[in-house]
């Protein structure tokens, strides 16, 4: 969903080696013990979360928002809505590639090739759908 009008008190975002297995927010695959991912501790409306993703799910987000919002952000947790809002047939977690059948959007081509580059590298790994990201 594009909303610009309701931004976190705090966003504080860091690079961090996993200590244990995560989930990632962005496309529900594993973020095994070792791995780097982008670690984001917020304050929205007084309530404190923290959101985990890899990184290239990071950089995804944000591109699937300039291109289904007009506006380069990233909203914790929205990269399957945006890639949808963009007009990417996704399905999230199922380790399925997405269609990208029919594709002429040159920006929309970008963003199913590159969600499918993700979904590629992390479908070896079950994810885990469901539950907090912990």
């Amino acid at each position: 969903m594009c909303n610009f009008d309701d931004p976190a008190e705090l966003w504080r975002e860091t690079l961090q080696a996993a200590r244990k297995q995560y989930r990632c927010g962005e496309c529900s695959f594993p973020i095994l013990s070792g791995q780097r991912y982008v670690r984001v501790f917020i304050i929205h409306d007084g309530d404190a979360s923290t959101h985990r993703a890899h990184p290239e799910c990071r950089t995804l987000a944000i591109r699937a928002a300039e291109v289904a919002c007009g506006e380069p952000y990233w909203v914790a947790g929205e990269l399957v809505e945006h890639l949808t809002e963009a007009g990417v047939r996704v399905w999230p977690g199922d380790g399925d590639v997405p269609e990208i059948k029919g594709v002429a959007d040159p920006q929309k081509l970008e963003l199913a090739n590159a969600w499918g580059a993700i979904v590629r590298k992390y479908s070896g790994m079950e994810p885990e759908l469901g539950g907090e990201a912990g």
